[in-house]
């Protein structure tokens, strides 16, 4: 998925993210899910939303092997929507949010790259996706549903059996078109870190979900120039 300028890139963000979960209110989380104390809140943001462009996550999200990738499939030039890391961990409440099947509709098709940042089994709260319900899916329909889509009543549409649950290592990557239904298990024993890029057209009708601070110091190409636009 990365060249070597890649893995360093990932590599500087690990740091940094290490860094990052050596702060308090981090601390104070996995110190609470420690203790068994669970509450409400199952998320954590550890990226600010002003993101300088020369930070290692945009650099990384903006690769060339990966744009050229996350091209051929919109079959367009891509934007970068959003950047986010994601710190989960078990609380009391039952699934909700991200954690309930949904499909994401913020354009035609979507292309997110995760990346655990964490060793993720099932307990820390794996992604999960049903294949092929994408629009470019064999498998594509819309339950019609009102908001999030339970268990339960996608087990009646599509059989468990064929509900792909990612679990891996940290540094394991996944490409998906979350138009298809996906969600992120909800964590029942450890937490979840999880590098996040959204990718789009450039008519996307939602907002980017970050600032991106800065100007470009040094040559990139056309494709990287149009996914740091502003749409």
């Amino acid at each position: 998925m990365f060249d070597a300028d890649g893995l360093a890139l990932l590599g500087r963000i690990r740091s940094l993210i290490n860094t990052r979960m050596q702060g308090q209110d981090v601390q104070a989380a996995l110190h609470q899910q420690d203790s068994g104390v669970q509450g409400k809140e199952y998320r954590l943001h550890l990226l600010d939303k002003e993101i300088p462009v020369e930070s290692p996550f945009i650099q990384l999200g903006i690769q060339p092997r990966l744009l050229s990738l996350v091209n051929a499939y919109l079959g367009m030039r891509s934007y970068l929507r959003a950047v986010v890391v994601w710190l989960d961990f078990p609380t009391a409440e039952p699934a909700k949010e991200t954690q309930l099947w949904h499909r994401d509709a913020d354009d035609t098709l979507n292309l997110k790259l995760f990346v655990y940042l964490s060793d993720v089994d099932e307990g820390s709260g794996p992604f999960c996706f049903i294949p092929r319900t994408h629009p470019l899916g064999r498998r594509y329909f819309d339950l019609r549903a009102t908001g999030r889509v339970t268990d339960e009543v996608m087990a009646g549409a599509i059989d468990r059996s064929h509900w792909q649950v990612c679990t891996g290592d940290s540094d394991t990557v996944i490409l998906v078109d979350t138009r298809g239904y996906h969600k992120g298990l909800k964590p029942s024993a450890r937490h979840r870190v999880l590098l996040q890029f959204h990718y789009t057209s450039g008519t996307v009708p939602y907002p980017r979900d970050f600032a991106l601070q800065g100007t470009v110091n040094g040559t990139i190409d056309a494709r990287q120039r149009y996914a740091l636009c502003e749409a």
